[in-house]
């Protein structure tokens, strides 16, 4: 068993206040597997050393590379300091005290063990409110959707979001009409209390691109079809949405599993080998499994339907005035899949569109957080699941000073299947 660390420095983002910083990228070699790599910051490393001398206060007595307040992005500072790690790191995993090669917080530092979600267990049942305010609740979705659950800290979200891009990209090319629904958690028990209110706005703005993004991608590449897609994305500042995961592990290595059925079908981590080709391979599992996954909604070509009738709940054509709003009220009276067909005509860029459901005191929780909806010719459809209540659809175009647009908006309706 051992671990080389190489060093580097990289350009910072949003979430790293555009800051520079230092990344370690480990090779790790173990009995009976392939030799992969991961990638931590310092900061990791430090929590690593804290948490193993809570238990091991043998681990003191190990040199590590001490904090440096100027100078620490010196080119010849940082290569000092993989050395250093290096050699702390293969120290503890060649230490005579069993208690601490087999601590399972250095195992899961170096992804040595596969953590705590489970290929073959019951999906998680937690509900709870994301960064918009909307209840994701998996007992909602039956078998005709997968959810897709993944979990990252600051120092691993980029490679998380490395991965799925690929993968995305790669299942989008294969399943275009795919109903999936992604349950996006962002560990952020490290931040301080102070830094909530800069970093909340940050990443809900990220989402909402993200998720636009998305949504205009998927328009245009399956012209007049429902996408069946959505994402939810919560932030975690005291852990218990990722410790009801499993996965309180995830301040050292992302997690993603997939969830079909109501069952994990598969896990991934930082480490999973060829994680792009094995998760297309859990993907296609669950399309042999579960069929209705792929199911058109609201219903095939030739007019077969998992959903039964097919009923019109509203349709618009209007004209919104520059720095003008328009809504739509519609009522649902049972749990329902509901299809939105909107198409935006004009000669600037883009409409924001949301819905949200009203509660008895007049206040509203979204449903579907503001999007931008592309102007063209194919109509933006979207199909989400609806609990009985009164709901508003708003059509905003306050964005634009002087272009009114021409927006041909309808609603349609089915019944659920098999959710619990």
């Amino acid at each position: 068993m051992s671990v080389v660390i190489q060093s580097e420095i990289r350009e910072g983002d949003e979430l790293n206040n555009n800051q520079k910083y230092a990344i370690y990228t480990l090779t790790i070699t173990l009995d009976g597997r392939d030799a992969y790599e991961i990638s931590r910051r310092f900061s990791q490393f430090h929590e690593l050393m804290d948490q193993l001398i809570k238990d091991h206060a043998a681990v003191k007595e190990i040199p590590f590379p001490p904090r440096k307040l100027l100078g620490n992005l010196a080119p010849k500072t940082v290569e000092k300091r993989a050395t250093e790690l290096q050699e702390w790191v293969n120290a503890l995993l060649a230490h005579s005290e069993d208690g601490i090669k087999t601590a399972a917080p250095l195992l899961a530092f170096i992804e040595a063990t596969e953590g705590m979600v489970k290929v073959g267990a019951t999906g998680p049942s937690a509900s709870f409110a994301d960064i918009h305010g909307r209840v994701f609740d998996p007992a909602t979705y039956g078998s005709d959707w997968l959810l897709i659950y993944s979990v990252a800290s600051r120092d691993n979200s980029g490679a998380l979001t490395k991965f799925m891009t690929a993968a995305g990209d790669a299942i989008t090319a294969k399943y275009p009409s795919l109903k999936q629904i992604f349950v996006n958690v962002a560990n952020l028990v490290p931040v301080p209390d102070k830094m909530k209110g800069v970093v909340t706005p940050i990443i809900s703005k990220m989402h909402s691109s993200n998720t636009s993004k998305l949504m205009n991608s998927f328009t245009k590449n399956c012209p007049g079809a429902y996408n069946g897609q959505d994402m939810f994305f919560h932030a975690d500042y005291s852990g218990e949405v990722i410790d009801s995961l499993g996965c309180s592990d995830s301040n050292w290595s992302y997690r993603v599993f997939i969830v079909a059925g109501g069952t994990i079908i598969k896990s991934f981590q930082s480490s999973t080998p060829n994680a792009v080709e094995t998760y297309t391979a859990a993907i296609d599992e669950a399309v042999q499994q579960f069929p209705a996954v792929l199911a058109p909604w609201p219903a095939a070509e030739d007019g077969t339907s998992l959903y039964g009738e097919t009923t019109k709940i509203a349709e618009e054509q209007i004209k919104i005035a520059p720095r003008k709003a328009h809504c739509v009220d519609v009522e649902i009276t049972e749990p329902s899949l509901v299809g939105w067909q909107l198409k935006v005509l004009g000669n600037s860029s883009h409409l924001d569109f949301s819905i949200s459901k009203k509660n008895a005191d007049d206040s509203t929780v979204a449903v579907l957080p503001k999007r931008k909806v592309e102007c063209g010719e194919n109509p933006y459809c979207q199909v989400c699941h609806l609990m009985p209540g009164a709901y508003v659809l708003e059509l905003d175009n306050k964005g634009s000073t002087l272009k009114s647009k021409e927006v041909e908006f309808a609603a349609i309706k089915t019944n659920i299947i098999d959710a619990a």
